[in-house]
C-alpha cells in the first residue's frame, strides 16, 4: 500500500498544478489523502476520519471530472461532496478546520495528579525524572493535598467529563502516611458531594510496597492501581533495579498477587524498548493469562532529562510498529484492553477527533513535592513549567504555561496540519518534543512515523474488511 502522504502529493499535481488558474466547479479537500491498493483505493479525511473506498476505475473517472470540469454530478460525486471530500471553496476546508481547532481547544480541568514524593526505592536505568540526580528527598503534607483536592472539587463542580485524581512519585508508597488521611478525605468530599462523581482515585505504583494494608484501604475506598512491570524477570530485572542494583521482579508481582487476591483493580503499565520488544506480545499475553491483567498500557519510554532518549539503542520505527500490533492483535483476542493503541483507533472508528496523548495537554494540574503547581508531571524539574500556589485556586485557563500545552495539541500545531494522522494524533508526548527540539511548537519525528504507520495498518485493515464483506 502506498504512503497516504505521499500519494496524496502527487494526487494534486496531477490536476491542481497542471490545471493551474482555472476555475473548478469542484476540488477535492485539502484534508483528503489518497491510500492505494492493488484494485481499489481509499479517500481518508484527516479531519473527519471518514473513509471511503473506490475502484481504481471510480476513482479515475473522478480525476477526469476534476481535470476538466465537467458538471453533470454522479452519485459518487455527490456522495463524496456531501462527506466533505469535495468541496468548492477552500474556505469551506477554511472553516471545518476552524471548527475542528474550537473542538479540541475547548478544554477544561478534569485530572488532578498528585506527586506525593520524589523519592524512589527503584533505580531504574531509563527513568524520566533522573530522580538519583534530581530527587529533593520532598515529601508532600497531607494539608497541602487536602487543599489542592477541595479546589478540584470545587473547580470541576459542574464539568460534565468524568474525572480523575492520581497519586504519583518517586514512589508514591513511599508517602503512604500521607495519602492514607487523604483518601478518607476524598471519600469525606464524595459523601458531601462535594467531589462530583465519576471520579476515579488511582495510585501509580511500582508495585514493591504494596501490603495486605494497602489493598484493603483500596477495597474500602475504590481505589485502582497502576503498575509498572516490563515483562518476563528478564525483561523486568534488567532496567527497573534496587538502588543496590538487585532487581526488582519478584516483589512487584508479590504486590499484583495480594492486588488480585483482594480483588482490587490495577492495570500494568509496561516501557516499550530494546529490552522487551523482541517479546513484546509474549509478554502481554503472559500480563492476561498468568498474572489477570485485563488493562495495560505499552508507553514508549520519555527523554531523560538533560539526556534526551532514554535508551542509547532507538529501536527502528518499522519494528516497533510490527511489534506493537503484533502485541495488538494477542491482546484484542483475549478481550482485554491496550491504551496505547486503543485510544487511536477508537477515534478511527468513531470518527471523533483525538485531543491530545494526555491530559497533561491542558485539562490536568500537577502538584509538585514542593507544592508548586504545572501541566506535565515530567516538567517537574524543568525551569519555567512549575508555579507557586497557595491551591485555592488554579484559574488554569488564565495561566500563560498550560495555555501552551492547549496549542501543543496536533489541531493547534501548524505542522500537523498537512498529516494524514491530524485527527487521531493528539500531538504525541509533549515532553519528548521539548527534549528533542528545545520547544513545544515542533512534533516529534519518531511518534510521528508511529502514529502515521499505525493508522495506514489501520486503514489497510478496513480495506479487508471491505472486500471480503458480502
Amino acid at each position: 500500500m502506498q504512503h497516504g502522504f505521499e500519494a496524496q502529493k502527487s494526487l494534486r499535481n496531477r490536476y491542481e498544478i497542471k490545471n493551474k488558474g482555472r476555475r473548478f466547479h469542484y476540488k477535492i479537500s485539502t484534508f483528503v489523502y489518497l491510500y492505494e491498493f492493488n484494485r481499489d483505493v481509499c479517500l481518508y479525511h484527516s479531519l473527519f476520519m471518514k473513509k471511503i473506498f473506490l475502484s481504481k476505475k471510480e476513482f479515475k473517472d473522478l480525476i477526469e471530472f476534476l481535470k476538466n470540469n465537467k458538471k453533470e454530478e454522479t452519485k459518487t460525486i455527490k456522495e463524496l461532496y456531501e462527506e466533505g471530500f469535495l468541496i468548492k471553496s477552500r474556505n469551506e476546508d477554511a472553516k471545518l478546520y476552524k471548527k475542528a481547532k474550537s473542538v479540541v481547544t475547548d478544554w477544561s480541568l478534569k485530572t488532578l495528579f498528585i506527586v506525593v514524593t520524589d523519592v524512589c526505592n527503584f533505580k531504574c536505568r531509563y527513568c524520566f525524572q533522573n530522580l538519583t540526580k534530581y530527587s529533593k528527598n520532598k515529601l508532600l503534607d497531607d494539608e497541602t493535598i487536602k487543599r489542592a483536592i477541595k479546589t478540584f472539587a470545587e473547580e470541576t463542580r459542574n464539568s460534565n467529563v468524568p474525572l480523575s485524581i492520581f497519586f504519583y512519585g518517586g514512589e508514591p508508597l513511599v508517602n503512604y502516611k500521607v495519602i492514607r488521611p487523604v483518601i478518607e478525605y476524598i471519600q469525606q468530599l464524595k459523601d458531601k458531594k462535594i467531589l462530583r462523581q465519576p471520579c476515579r482515585i488511582d495510585i501509580i505504583t511500582n508495585g514493591s510496597l504494596i501490603t495486605e494494608e494497602i489493598a484493603k484501604d483500596a477495597l474500602r475506598y475504590n481505589i485502582t492501581f497502576g503498575v509498572s512491570l516490563d515483562g518476563f524477570e528478564h525483561n523486568h530485572n534488567s532496567m527497573r533495579i534496587y538502588r543496590n542494583d538487585m532487581g526488582t521482579y519478584k516483589d512487584v508481582t508479590r504486590g499484583i498477587d495480594i492486588l488480585r487476591k483482594n480483588g482490587i483493580d490495577f492495570s500494568i503499565l509496561c516501557t516499550v524498548g530494546p529490552h522487551n520488544i523482541d517479546e513484546i506480545d509474549k509478554i502481554c499475553e503472559f500480563f492476561i493469562t498468568e498474572l489477570g491483567c485485563k488493562n495495560m498500557n505499552l508507553t514508549l519510554p520519555l527523554c531523560k532529562i538533560g539526556k534526551g532518549p532514554a535508551f542509547s539503542k532507538q529501536i527502528p520505527m518499522d519494528y516497533m510498529l510490527q511489534q506493537i500490533i503484533k502485541t495488538f492483535k494477542v491482546v484484542r483476542k483475549h478481550g482485554a484492553f491496550e491504551g496505547t493503541v486503543f485510544k487511536h483507533l477508537t477515534s478511527f472508528i468513531q470518527e471523533q477527533i483525538f485531543r491530545g496523548e494526555c491530559d497533561g495537554m491542558g485539562s490536568q494540574v500537577v502538584i509538585a513535592p514542593n507544592g508548586k503547581i504545572g501541566p506535565c508531571l515530567a516538567f517537574i524539574n524543568e525551569k519555567g513549567f512549575f508555579m507557586d500556589s497557595d491551591m485555592s485556586s488554579f484559574d488554569i485557563k488564565n495561566i500563560p504555561v498550560f495555555r501552551k500545552f492547549v496549542r501543543g495539541v496536533a489541531m493547534n500545531t501548524p505542522a500537523c496540519k498537512t498529516c494524514p494522522a491530524l485527527g487521531v494524533c493528539g500531538g504525541g508526548c509533549m515532553y519528548n518534543r521539548f527534549v528533542k527540539n528545545g520547544t513545544l511548537k515542533k512534533p516529534d519525528t519518531y511518534y510521528c512515523k508511529f502514529i502515521k504507520g499505525l493508522l495506514e495498518w489501520a486503514i489497510g485493515e478496513l480495506y479487508k474488511n471491505y472486500t471480503s464483506a458480502p
